[in-house]
C-alpha cells in the first residue's frame, strides 16, 4: 500500500475516528494560523472539567439605614473602581451613590438636569485606565466625563445614537452607533472608536442586531425584536484593550487588539438549546395584558425560533479570563443554575462553572449583580468573593 495513505489512515485511527474504535471526543485544543488570524479550536469538553467556583457574599447596599432610610430607590448601573469604591447610577434622581469598600456611603456625583455635569437619562458608564468615569446620557444624546473624584471635565454632544459602553482605553471608547435610515425601527449597528471629544478614531465595522417584527400603533412604528434571534454579542479586557465579539447563533468568538485587528478566533463544539414550546408561551404571555390589541396579535401570530441562540452576555476577569454566559441550564436542589463557560486569555476552553444568577460585573476578584428584594420591593447591590476550587 502507498506510504502516505498508510500515515493517512494511522491519523485516523489515532484521533479515533473509525477503526472499530468509535467516535471519540476531542480532547485537545488545535491552533493553526489563517491569514494572519490565529484560530483556537476548543475541545467539548473544557481542559479542566473539575474546576468550580464558589461565590462567598461580603456584601449588601440596599434596604433601608437604621433611621429608616431607604438607601438605593432605582439603581440602574454600578462599578467599582480601582480603590474598591462602588458608585451606583440612580435613576430615579440621575446621579452617582458612591460607597467605599465596606459599603459605607460617601457622596453623590451628577443630578438631574441638562447642565455641564448633570444627566436627564442616565445610560452605560465605565472608567477609564487612569480613573476617569465615561458616563453616556441617551436623552440629552451626550457623552460627560469625571474626574477619579467625579468633578466634571468635559462633554460632547452625539452624532448619532450611542449606546452601550464596550470598552474604554486611557483616551478613547469603543461603543454601539446606532444608525437609523428611512425605518426608525431598523437601525443599523456599528462599532467606533471615540476619542472624549467625540472624534472617530476608527470603526470595527457593522454588526448584527436582534431582527424586529414591526407595528404601527397610531402614529408611532414599534419595532419588537423577535427573541433567540442572530445578535452581535461584546466583551471588553480593559487591561489589554481587547474586544471580544460573538454572532451569538454560533458559538465563534472573535478577538481584536488594541489597535483594532482581528488576531484570533476561537470556538468550541456545542448544541444549541431548543426554545421549548413552554418557554414560547411564557414569551407570549408577557403581552397579553397590553391593552394595544395590535401589539398582542404581533406578538401572537410571530414565528418563534426553534432553538437558542449561544449567548446574550460576556464578561471579562481580572486575570484576563473571558466568561460567556450560555442559554444551557440545569435544576440543582430546587435552583436554576446557567452554565458559563470561561476561557483563558491564550483563548483555550479552561472550565464550565454553574451559577444561579447572572453575572454583572467582575473587578478585583468580586463578582458584583442586583438583587430585587420581593418582599420589600427594594433592589440591592451585592458583592461576592470568587473562590476557586
Amino acid at each position: 500500500m502507498n506510504r502516505w495513505l498508510w500515515l493517512i489512515l494511522l491519523g485516523v485511527c489515532l484521533a479515533g475516528v473509525g477503526c472499530g474504535q468509535g467516535e471519540r471526543p476531542v480532547t485537545e485544543v488545535t491552533v493553526e494560523e489563517i491569514d494572519g488570524v490565529t484560530y483556537v479550536h476548543n475541545p467539548k469538553v473544557p481542559l479542566h472539567p473539575d474546576k468550580t467556583v464558589v461565590l462567598e457574599q461580603d456584601l449588601s447596599i440596599g434596604g433601608e439605614d437604621a433611621e429608616g432610610n431607604v438607601i438605593l430607590f432605582s439603581p440602574q448601573f454600578y462599578l467599582a473602581d480601582a480603590s474598591g469604591r462602588i458608585w451606583i447610577g440612580e435613576r430615579q434622581d440621575q446621579s452617582f451613590k458612591v460607597f467605599d469598600s465596606e459599603g459605607n456611603f460617601l457622596k453623590t456625583v451628577g443630578a438631574k438636569g441638562d447642565g455641564p455635569g448633570e444627566f436627564q437619562s442616565l445610560a452605560y458608564c465605565g472608567f477609564a485606565p487612569d480613573g476617569r468615569l465615561v458616563v453616556s446620557d441617551f436623552r440629552a444624546r451626550r457623552t460627560s466625563v469625571f474626574d477619579r473624584e467625579g468633578n466634571f471635565l468635559s462633554d460632547f454632544k452625539w452624532r448619532n445614537m450611542l449606546s452601550r459602553l464596550h470598552l474604554i482605553r486611557q483616551n478613547s471608547f469603543v461603543a454601539d452607533e446606532l444608525i437609523y435610515g428611512d425605518r426608525a425601527d431598523e437601525p443599523r449597528l456599528y462599532i467606533r472608536e471615540l476619542d472624549f471629544e467625540g472624534q472617530e478614531l476608527r470603526t470595527f465595522g457593522e454588526f448584527t442586531l436582534p431582527r424586529p417584527k414591526s407595528i404601527r400603533i397610531g402614529n408611532i412604528v414599534m419595532g419588537l425584536s423577535v427573541p433567540q434571534s442572530p445578535a452581535s454579542v461584546f466583551a471588553g479586557d480593559g487591561e489589554r484593550g481587547w474586544l471580544y465579539h460573538c454572532l451569538n447563533s454560533e458559538y465563534s468568538i472573535e478577538v481584536h487588539d488594541a489597535e483594532g485587528r482581528l488576531f484570533r478566533v476561537m470556538d468550541r463544539p456545542y448544541s444549541l438549546q431548543p426554545f421549548t414550546s413552554e418557554e414560547k408561551e411564557e414569551y407570549r404571555g408577557r403581552y397579553d395584558s397590553s391593552p394595544d390589541p395590535e401589539l398582542k396579535k404581533l406578538v401572537r401570530d410571530m414565528e418563534l425560533p426553534s432553538f437558542k441562540t449561544v449567548t446574550d452576555r460576556m464578561l471579562v476577569d481580572d486575570q484576563g479570563s473571558l466568561w460567556v454566559v450560555t442559554k444551557e441550564k440545569r435544576d440543582k436542589g430546587g435552583t436554576s443554575q446557567t452554565a458559563v463557560d470561561v476561557f483563558n486569555s491564550e483563548g483555550s476552553y479552561e472550565a464550565r462553572i454553574w451559577l444561579d444568577f447572572l453575572p454583572g460585573l467582575y473587578k478585583s476578584g468580586k463578582i458584583y449583580r442586583l438583587y430585587e428584594d420581593e418582599e420589600t420591593g427594594y433592589r440591592t447591590l451585592k458583592r461576592y468573593s470568587v473562590v476557586w476550587n
